[in-house]
């Protein structure tokens, strides 16, 4: 939360406004805006193949395993006998 309000303070209203863009990219911003560019208005189709390629590449992959074999052992532990049957099994309320 305190980040979002700094940001609100830091971050600049317009372009021009800006202190880290020099004035050629102040300049080409601006033209690029009164033209009514904007980064959705370049259509592209969707394809699912595009979808797939980008969950197949190896640099997806090994962070998947990654994040897989750093969460399994930290919720094991965090939730013991988890991988029991018994807890996976409705059980009875009252076992007579």
């Amino acid at each position: 939360m305190v980040i979002g309000l700094l940001s609100f303070f830091l971050i600049p209203r317009t372009p021009a406004s800006s202190r880290f863009l020099t004035q050629k990219e102040k300049e080409a911003i601006n033209a690029a805006l009164k033209e009514g560019w904007t980064p959705d208005s370049e259509e592209e189709a969707f394809s699912w193949r595009h979808a797939i390629a980008a969950f197949t590449t190896p640099h997806v992959s090994l962070c998947d395993y990654i994040v897989v074999s750093l969460k399994l052992p930290r919720y094991s532990l965090t939730f013991p006998g988890s991988h029991d049957v018994c807890h996976v099994l409705p059980l009875r309320q009252y076992d007579l």
